[in-house]
């Protein structure tokens, strides 16, 4: 079986895709700090949302994102960096 045959269907690609947004993702959630979070327990939640449900979880915690840490982060505090560049 060669690499060709295997991206020839495009399911290969769309879990590649998801997996790589999954570590994306997650890795910006264990960045952000618990003052980040509303609740005592949503950093807590949402790890085990992103192993329990790790299909939809990462698209979730997008829309999260934008809409939670938009209103909580003061402007002089910067975001978590991953890879020297801003997110």
């Amino acid at each position: 079986m060669a690499i060709s045959d295997l991206f020839s269907s495009p399911i290969p690609v769309l879990l590649l895709v998801i997996a790589v947004v999954w570590i994306y993702q997650f890795s910006f959630l264990m960045l952000l700090e618990h003052s980040q979070f509303p609740g005592p327990y949503d950093k807590f939640m949402w790890v085990t949302a992103f192993l329990l449900a790790w299909l939809f979880t990462p698209f979730a915690f997008i829309l999260w994102k934008k809409a939670i840490l938009a209103q909580k982060v003061p402007e002089n505090t910067p975001l978590p960096r991953i890879g020297g560049r801003d997110v």
